[in-house]
């Protein structure tokens, strides 16, 4: 997953080629599917302070208004009492939960 602070620095001709691929997936998928949204946080919440890098993705799950940030990453355990929508789900937590599975 490209980090949303990572999308606004010049690549090189041969990653933006890839960069490009992989948005134009993303909206053709988004499109077909109706399952995908782009959102640029306005702000920056600082929550995962055990992993000041992994901020940019429970920036991206606030904006969104997400239900859950689907991780085994124990750093996003903040968000359980942070106040904030999205709540975070293993996979395996959110197959058995939502998709009927183990």
């Amino acid at each position: 997953m490209k980090s949303y602070s990572n999308t606004r620095k010049s690549p090189s001709s041969a990653s933006a080629g890839r960069a490009s691929n992989g948005s134009l997936r993303l909206d053709l998928t988004g499109q077909l599917h109706h399952t995908l949204r782009r959102v640029s946080p306005g702000f920056r919440f600082h929550l995962i302070t055990a992993d000041p890098d992994d901020d940019k993705f429970a920036d991206c799950a606030i904006a969104a208004e997400a239900d859950y940030l689907i991780t085994e990453d124990r750093h996003f355990d903040v968000l359980k009492t942070a106040g904030y929508k999205p709540q975070p789900i293993t996979p395996e937590e959110f197959i058995r939960r939502h998709l009927g599975g183990a």
